[in-house]
């Protein structure tokens, strides 16, 4: 006899909840799984050993994965491995051969460099950054799924994209090339002072 105040689910109620929760802890990797992912990405790339990455990434009990700095400048990766949930300082990625942002972290605490990479969407970028972005060089022709916010200055040299969305906010300035004459008319336009 059920108590005032109970739920009761019937049976197909039941397998939908546990069907989630299955779903759910399947997500969730255990961390030697995904340190052991870290590792071959490490070394495909001759970033380190397994050394180098137990000392510059923190690896939690949930499976997600953070880091406070990482500079990977011209080391010419192509991906990021899956799991790195945040980066608490600045994120460099620039001057590699990246061609989408799977993989990017969804919180960056201070500045993302993907300049010139092979980037051709920002699907996957983060939707606040706390420093600077910069995206120049590479191949975005549509500038949809900026940030909401940037904390500092947005770089768009040499990209071919025309047009910047309105809902940036931008806390520093917006760079573009000189002979970018269709994307500088409209960042003036929305984006006045």
């Amino acid at each position: 006899e059920p108590k005032e105040g109970d739920i009761q689910m019937s049976e197909e109620e039941l397998r939908v909840v546990e069907a989630a929760r299955k779903r759910e802890q399947e997500r969730k990797e255990r961390p030697e799984v995904v340190r052991a992912r870290f590792v071959a990405w490490a070394e495909e790339f001759d970033l380190g050993d397994k050394d180098w990455v137990d000392e510059t990434f923190i690896f939690h009990p949930d499976g997600s994965v953070t880091v406070e700095e990482l500079y990977l400048k011209n080391t010419n990766i192509s991906y990021l491995p899956k799991g790195l949930k945040s980066v608490g300082g600045h994120l460099d990625l620039s001057n590699n051969r990246l061609t989408s942002l799977e993989g990017l972290p969804r919180e960056i605490g201070g500045s993302l460099d993907l300049g010139s990479n092979q980037i051709t969407s920002l699907e996957g970028l983060p939707r606040e950054i706390g420093g600077s972005l910069d995206l120049g060089g590479n191949q975005i022709t549509s500038l949809e799924g900026l940030p909401r916010e940037i904390g500092r200055d947005l770089w768009l040299a040499n990209i071919p994209a025309t047009e910047i969305p309105e809902h940036t906010q931008v806390g520093g300035k917006i760079h573009v090339d000189i002979s970018q004459t269709a994307l500088a008319k409209d960042i003036k336009k929305k984006y006045p002072g």
